[in-house]
């Protein structure tokens, strides 16, 4: 794990990237907080909790791909990222995203939340997606997509693959 305030007000932390078959567990609580300039960092596949205030004012994270792993987003784990606009999560079993997880995200207009998920805060508007509606086929059944709150995206407008049913809007989470 990396434990409590390892790299906290480390302002000059651009990027982390972790060895291929990291066996990391847990970001634990003030982890990365303050690291005001981090803009990227890939989480390993076997990352199963992000803890409080994890990434707390890292101001210039602008996206993040949490892996299918992961079963808790601790309180204010991304409050104050400003320019974070795209959050990426794969199919869970069960996720618990603890309140204010996402507050003063201003990048964030809404959430897509996993059907396998709790959220527990309203700091943004959620919106409840099947896990496997994102990127399914559309070819067959465009009405599909459009009850879920997705569109088919016949020209591959978005990059996810054409005929596939996609998110309407930036900012939205996709799986």
């Amino acid at each position: 794990s990396i434990g409590p305030s390892a790299f906290e007000a480390c302002f000059e932390l651009v990027s982390v990237t972790f060895a291929s078959g990291s066996q990391l567990a847990s970001i634990e609580a003030n982890a990365f907080r303050d690291c005001h300039q981090l803009a990227s960092i890939s989480l390993p596949a076997s990352l199963t909790s992000i803890g409080q205030s994890a990434f707390e004012q890292c101001f210039r994270l602008a996206s993040i791909s949490l892996p299918a792993s992961l079963t808790s987003i601790g309180q204010s784990a991304f409050e104050a990222c400003f320019e974070l606009a795209s959050v990426t999560f794969a199919c869970a079993n069960s996720l618990s995203i603890h309140e204010s997880a996402f507050n003063d995200c201003f990048g964030l207009y809404s959430i897509a939340i996993l059907d396998t998920a709790t959220y527990t805060g309203s700091d943004v508007s959620t919106t409840t997606l099947q896990c496997a509606s994102v990127g399914t086929s559309c070819v067959s059944s465009v009405d599909e997509c459009n009850a879920g709150g997705l569109f088919c995206d016949t020209a591959d407008a978005v990059g996810g693959g054409a005929d596939t049913c996609q998110l309407t809007q930036a900012g939205y989470y996709s799986t």
